[in-house]
């Protein structure tokens, strides 16, 4: 099975989130927290052609079909793009001496020397080998008593990669039916990364610390149906 969705979603606030201005609004309407684009989740399960009963090994002795026969495979693969990254100030900073705990930077970027501040989407540095996402120099802090000009949600973060894995081993004797199962979590070990530091004023600004899908985990089980 696969499927596929392509998806949008706009608010002016999630979670219960803070406006920056709550006399506008119309400035908080954005991409939503748990916005996704894209998402394609695939699975399947597959019982391997092999022991009594099947085109490989049909007339397996018993002890031959015990070891070879009854194996199935099975996997769900999820492939996400990133979400959203609110880029802020710390809420105890409130620059904008509103009250305001949402209070966002502006855009900007250096031209001869000079801090530009300007409405376009600064270029991300995606530096993944230095965990650095996000260039902390293609933002400032608005003028004291201003609210910053940088939408809400403006940038999206890393997406994710993942594949779990079962292999199991079928027994059946006398109506009672045993299934060995060795199940692997993400088996590619692929490190999918959390979202940068958001936070402009933090030293760590834009920096990429932990990973957003836990490193690869095995389990056994065994599972018995009559």
């Amino acid at each position: 099975m696969a499927s596929y969705t392509f998806g949008h979603a706009i608010d002016d606030s999630t979670g219960g989130n803070v406006s920056q201005d709550a006399r506008n609004l119309r400035a908080d309407r954005g991409n939503s927290d748990f916005d996704a684009r894209h998402r394609l989740a695939l699975n399947f399960v597959y019982e391997l052609p092999f022991g009594r009963g099947h085109v490989l090994g049909r007339d397996w002795g018993s002890t031959l079909n015990a070891v070879l026969g009854g194996w199935e495979v099975s996997s769900i693969g999820t492939f996400q793009s990133g979400q959203p990254i609110f880029v802020q100030l710390s809420p105890s900073n409130q620059n904008s001496n509103t009250g305001s705990t949402r209070d966002r930077p502006d855009i900007a970027h250096v031209l001869d020397g000079n801090l530009i501040i300007t409405t376009e989407k600064p270029v991300i540095e995606n530096r993944t080998d230095k965990a650095v996402y996000l260039n902390a120099a293609a933002f400032a802090t608005p003028v004291r008593g201003t609210f910053g000009n940088a939408p809400r949600n403006y940038f999206n973060g890393l997406g994710a990669k993942n594949w779990d894995l079962m292999l199991g081993k079928n027994f059946r004797r006398e109506g009672l039916n045993a299934q060995f199962r060795a199940e692997f979590y993400n088996v590619f070990n692929h490190p999918s990364l959390n979202q940068p530091n958001r936070y402009l004023d933090a030293p760590s600004f834009g920096t990429i610390t932990s990973t957003l899908l836990q490193n690869r985990q095995i389990q056994f089980g065994l599972k018995l149906t009559h």
